[in-house]
């Protein structure tokens, strides 16, 4: 199964929207009511794969997201630190495919920024000596 077939319904599902709307995006955007993208792969334009990779982002972000959202004892687990990965490569690939991608990046730290935001402002559960410990001594 390619992997413009799976993508919207792993997006819709990790953004926590009912499995009937997610079902329903996947059949809209898999049906082949437009032609537009085969007509770019027939040419050689370069919006096919940033298409591809910029939903690739969404995914890994909204995943590494929920991940976070978990708790203290979600982080610094391997599949945090895959999904956290995963949003680095894929951030990685939208930029090199083309200079468009900078916005992708922009807006991944845009919400970066947030989420640091929340984690300052959060003085119960988050102490100074927390924040600054390094990574491998937070998993333990």
């Amino acid at each position: 199964m390619p992997i413009d077939h799976l993508h919207p319904w792993c997006s819709l599902d990790h953004l926590r929207y009912v499995a009937k709307y997610s079902s329903i995006a996947q059949i809209m955007l898999t049906t082949p009511s437009e032609n537009g993208l085969i007509t770019q792969s027939r040419l050689i334009l370069l919006d096919s794969p940033l298409i591809i990779f910029t939903a690739l982002t969404v995914l890994s972000w909204t995943a590494f997201t929920n991940q976070h959202e978990q708790g203290p004892s979600k982080a610094f687990k391997p599949l945090w630190w895959f999904w956290l990965a995963a949003t680095g490569l894929c951030l990685g690939a939208t930029v090199s495919v083309k200079w468009v991608g900078l916005f992708t990046i922009a807006w991944v730290g845009a919400l970066t920024l947030v989420q640091l935001w929340v984690l300052l402002g959060d003085t119960q559960t988050v102490t100074p000596v927390s924040l600054f410990q390094p990574p491998c001594l937070n998993s333990s």
